[in-house]
């Protein structure tokens, strides 16, 4: 089985954020710690929900070959359920295994943006687009401690810039404008339960 050089981009860029991320944040080193376990186990949830969505809607190819299933290039469909089915699972989580939000919002940023500027400089892509959208949430998950906040002002941006040209990638899936309004109304709805209870 081939990796496909994108693939290997976006496990690189996480390991890159990682480690960019153990190194600028002032937490201690315990909390480091067990922030990026928690990231890793959470990054590892929606890989296992997007295998197992590749699976089924490659199924006919899993008939056939069944390691060349991982492979095969997917689409946006089996990224947007395995989304989903991860944020159904994150929210249904202790509110004690969410407390580390904002860092995991910052690693998120990170990734995005190290893979677009890797993605420039190894797969040739152009455009400055490509990097302005993940080069302005890195800056802004990192001088405003606010993630959800900022998930619905980048979301609600990204949606509204579909609707007069593209809108952003995320590590090489182009997403439609309606993923990014339902990841702004999802955080939203988040944000106004959190400040109900007075965690805000």
């Amino acid at each position: 089985m081939i990796v496909q050089p994108a693939l290997a981009l976006r496990i690189l860029s996480f390991v890159i954020a990682i480690l960019v991320f153990w190194f600028i944040s002032t937490r201690k080193r315990g909390d480091k710690k067990q922030i990026v376990e928690a990231f890793i186990s959470n990054l590892t949830t929606w890989v296992l929900f997007f295998i197992g969505v590749k699976v089924i809607t490659k199924w006919e190819i899993l008939l056939d070959h069944p390691l060349a299933v991982l492979a095969y290039p997917s689409g946006t469909l089996e990224f947007y359920i395995a989304s989903l089915l991860t944020m159904l699972w994150l929210i249904r989580k202790s509110s004690s295994s969410r407390s580390f939000l904002y860092e995991h919002v910052q690693l998120v940023a990170y990734s995005l943006f190290i893979f677009a500027f890797m993605s420039v400089i190894v797969l040739g892509e152009q455009g400055l687009f490509h990097l302005l959208f993940p080069f302005l949430f890195s800056i802004l998950i990192t001088l405003v401690r606010a993630p959800l906040v900022m998930i619905i002002c980048v979301s609600l941006i990204s949606g509204m810039a579909g609707l007069v040209g593209q809108t952003p990638e995320i590590m090489g899936y182009r997403m439609d404008g309606w993923f990014y309004f339902g990841i702004a109304g999802i955080a939203a709805l988040l944000f106004f339960n959190e400040k109900r209870r007075g965690r805000l």
